[in-house]
């Protein structure tokens, strides 16, 4: 068994009790398993509509999994523990306590943006000390990547009888009471996978925020236009495009409403 690699799934209830909910077989922790392992949850009823957050290592081929299953857009969080620990083998012993103080102050910090302050003059003081260590906090940070908000996620609807389109930014969560009192509906639900499929011909997480395209009337969540360009993907998880929003505004004519709300 000394050649083989296990992954196994967890689930961890409300009150703290963990349940296994699968295992999987292969040479290494790659992609191709990491997929496997995600589809396979998701036949058995997880939810891919469902907000969520996937908090991970630095595992390349669980991320490649992640953005391959739901999207590029998905959110992804480095997990802080594994993080620091990467940071502080970087540095010399005198250093190390030092380091991780000044990195729990900043993640303990409850505003956004005094926190990413914080988190850019470490980078900077670690920059003089381990440019290794500054390079890995600086991909944790994500201080060069793209803000969530400006992510534009697509979710096929059914009102009372009718499939609908909701473009919603991908930090938020469809406000389902919101929109039921808005548009007088009484019945209201996600659709389902294959429905999606019926409508669309993709799958959930790869379809563009063009309701048209599809037959589908589209509604945008206001909040996404606090962006200058938005983000999404293409018809496949892998491919994604940077647009300006007065262009995706113009070339869609949405009905632009209040229809997200935070998580």
């Amino acid at each position: 068994m000394k050649d083989d690699c296990i992954v196994v799934a967890l689930g961890v209830t409300v009150d703290g009790h963990k349940q296994v909910l699968g295992l999987w077989h292969g040479a290494t922790e790659n992609s191709t398993v990491a997929k496997a392992l995600l589809e396979d949850l998701m036949k058995r009823g997880l939810d891919p509509n469902r907000p969520m957050l996937f908090v991970i290592d630095g595992s390349k081929a669980l991320r490649k999994a992640i953005r391959e299953v739901f999207g590029a857009s998905a959110p992804v969080q480095r997990c802080r523990v594994h993080k620091q620990r990467n940071i502080v083998e970087h540095l010399p012993k005198n250093k190390q306590q030092q380091a991780i103080w000044r990195l729990r102050t900043a993640w303990e910090k409850s505003n956004p943006q005094e926190a990413e302050a914080e988190l850019r003059e470490i980078v900077g003081w670690l920059e003089g000390i381990s440019p290794s260590a500054a390079r890995s906090l600086e991909e944790a940070a994500a201080i060069r990547g793209v803000s969530l908000s400006s992510g534009a996620k697509a979710l096929i609807c059914k009102g009372e009888e009718k499939f609908v389109m909701f473009v919603i930014p991908a930090n938020r969560k469809l406000a389902s009471k919101q929109v039921r009192r808005l548009h007088g509906w009484r019945k209201f639900r996600f659709a389902k996978r294959d429905e999606v499929l019926s409508l669309t011909g993709l799958t959930p997480g790869s379809i563009p925020p063009f309701g048209s395209v599809f037959g589908l009337p589209t509604y945008c969540d206001e909040t996404l236009g606090e962006n200058a360009k938005i983000n999404f993907n293409a018809g496949d998880h892998t491919i994604s495009i940077n647009m300006h929003i007065r262009d995706y505004l113009a070339a869609e004519r949405p009905e632009v409403g209040a229809y997200a709300e935070a998580r």
